[in-house]
């Protein structure tokens, strides 16, 4: 039998009442911390061209995945999709960084891993999808490899503990596991200028 979502009447910035199901109702100060992630994706680093319409798509691509979470008007999509595509990017940035790593990209099971747990909550970058009992095994296979091979050389970043207790996460916590994720990366990223642009490459990936 499927699971029926839990709906919840919340309040959303334009105070209107909404309803959506319980994974996808922002955690306290989710949504701040979503809109600061996306700023730092939307940063121009080096010599990069500038890109007006990365904007536009970012916002296209927010409200997309609120629209899947089962918001109907614009406000709530925003509202509602904007934890859910930062936490997707953030996701993406810790995926990255261990492909950077020199020990760790010659893991590829290690990457399919990732990949795989990443596809279980964001089958695509317009899409995003409570957790799952096939995301908690895929959090599960993903713990069993890193605890059976030696990683003490490689670069872990500390995102990978939050992405797989997302993916792990029962629905009703799924939000403050999101904003946690969300959360570590920026202050990770924030903590050295050279990782910026992980998080713009990132971002322009989620967006094409």
């Amino acid at each position: 039998m499927t699971e029926q979502p839990v709906l919840r009447i919340v309040s959303s910035p334009a105070g209107l009442n909404l309803r959506v199901p319980a994974w996808a109702i922002p955690s306290h100060g989710s949504h701040a911390a979503a809109l600061r992630l996306l700023a730092m994706g939307n940063t121009k680093v080096d010599d990069a061209e500038e890109s007006p319409d990365l904007l536009a798509r970012c916002a296209e691509r927010v409200s997309a995945v609120g629209r899947t979470a089962g918001a109907v008007e614009p406000d709530d999509a925003e509202f509602c999709g904007a934890p859910l595509f930062a936490a997707h990017l953030a996701a993406k940035v810790v995926a990255a960084t261990w492909k950077d790593d020199t020990d760790a990209a010659q893991d590829g099971r290690l990457h399919e891993l990732i990949d795989g747990l990443i596809y279980q909550l964001w089958p695509t970058n317009g899409e995003a999808e409570p957790p799952s009992q096939a995301s908690l095994h895929a959090a599960s296979l993903l713990r069993r490899h890193l605890a059976a091979f030696h990683t003490q050389g490689m670069y872990t970043h500390p995102g990978l503990t939050d992405l797989a207790r997302a993916a792990s996460a029962q629905r009703q916590t799924y939000p403050v596991a999101v904003y946690h994720l969300v959360r570590t990366v920026i202050g990770h990223t924030a903590g050295a200028e050279y990782r910026l642009p992980v998080v713009v490459d990132c971002l322009a990936d989620l967006t094409s």
